[in-house]
């Protein structure tokens, strides 16, 4: 690997300036001035009682005077008052390009007893696909891909949204047309959605019928059940199509309807450690953390009118996945659901005894329209 090869040789010129340590060396955070970089200078001058600037001095004048220096690098300078900037040279790079073309492997270590769980894909049910959703898709396919040839386990779950809101607005919208479940068909999905979701907008009272419709399905309503379910059928047979058409797979199709039956014990567990506290009327866990430098919003886990959110549905589904004893659990969502994430991660760890899962949010960036903001089905032009 190209870090290992650079650690030795930087370990080794720190070594034959008098500084018998083991360093490190990372990737930039400036990769506009280097590729990458040492601070260990900082570390040492209190081990050695001297400046950071006359330690990394010694060693980069050792790095320079290598007999080899133009093999691994282009340059390597001082900045101060104690960084080591490091540029590979083109020969170098080439060098181990060419190594990881011969290797069968591509040189790539293997992580073997590594179980990821990915969480991507996440279509919300009775709503249409559109190019926004390529990307959690291709992203996440392709992160399984090769996690799966470096040699780890993976398991991959689409989880769709297929309890929120927008199953409330289409219920609504179907009860209103008065039709049977042999009409929802994907085009009818198609066309009442948007419909739904801007009548919505522009009409509190038809969005707090939703909200309780969709409150009401959760709770087991067996009509809405029975249309849900329907929904769900056609929903999911497209979504499939259209993944097939992508070669993207996954090993679960569950949803956020799945984790509901979690959602008791986990209250439980919640309560059991005192996490759960009343605000407004919500049910909340507060996430803050003493390092907080600004003011971190606390998980709301309950409405006030006793439904529940993603927030509550994302930490039952993490609980479901204790199961398979993962060790990492990967969620491929773009940016904006950053803090989300937070959030819920904070309160698995709160929740969770001897919880060592290591939760990662890989956020990617937005497909927008010409008007410059992320396309949305809802708006009916995507």
């Amino acid at each position: 690997m190209i870090l290992d090869e650079i650690v030795k040789i930087i370990e080794k010129s720190f070594n034959e300036a008098g500084y018998k340590e083991s360093i490190k060396v990372k990737k930039s955070n400036r990769l506009d001035l280097c590729d990458y970089q040492c601070d260990d200078s900082f570390r040492l001058s209190k081990i050695y009682k001297k400046s950071p600037i006359e330690i990394a001095s010694d060693v980069v004048l050792k790095i320079n005077s290598i007999d080899n220096f133009s093999e691994y690098f282009d340059k390597v300078d001082f900045v101060s008052p104690g960084f080591i900037n490091i540029k590979l040279s083109d020969l170098f790079i080439n060098s181990a390009l060419n190594k990881m073309i011969m290797n069968d492997d591509f040189n790539i270590k293997k992580c073997l007893n590594l179980t990821y769980i990915l969480d991507y894909g996440g279509a919300n049910i009775a709503k249409p696909l559109h190019v926004g959703h390529l990307r959690t898709a291709i992203i996440g396919e392709s992160i399984k891909r090769i996690l799966n040839f470096k040699g780890c386990n993976t398991i991959a779950d689409t989880h769709l949204g297929d309890y929120g809101l927008q199953i409330g607005e289409v219920i609504y919208g179907f009860l209103k047309d008065n039709m049977s479940l042999d009409d929802i068909t994907i085009e009818y999905l198609d066309h009442i959605y948007p419909k739904m979701s801007n009548l919505c907008k522009n009409d509190d009272n038809v969005l707090k019928e939703c909200a309780l419709i969709t409150k009401k399905l959760q709770e087991g309503n067996l009509e809405y059940q029975k249309i849900w379910k329907k929904i769900c059928e056609v929903s999911i047979k497209d979504v499939k199509r259209l993944y097939d058409y992508l070669s993207v797979s996954f090993d679960l199709w569950q949803g956020e309807s799945d984790a509901y039956p979690y959602i008791d014990d986990l209250t439980k567990i919640l309560k059991e450690k005192n996490l759960l506290k009343e605000s407004e009327g919500a049910l909340v866990i507060d996430v803050k953390d003493i390092n907080d430098t600004k003011e971190f919003p606390p998980l709301i886990f309950k409405k006030s009118n006793g439904a529940y959110l993603y927030g509550t549905t994302d930490l039952a589904t993490i609980y479901s996945r204790l199961k398979y004893k993962p060790n990492y659990i990967l969620y491929i969502t773009d940016l904006r659901q950053s803090l989300h994430f937070e959030q819920v991660f904070r309160a698995s760890r709160l929740a969770f005894d001897n919880f060592d899962i290591n939760l990662k949010h890989l956020g990617y960036g937005t497909v927008n329209g010409s008007d410059g903001k992320p396309f949305r089905t809802r708006s009916g032009d995507a």
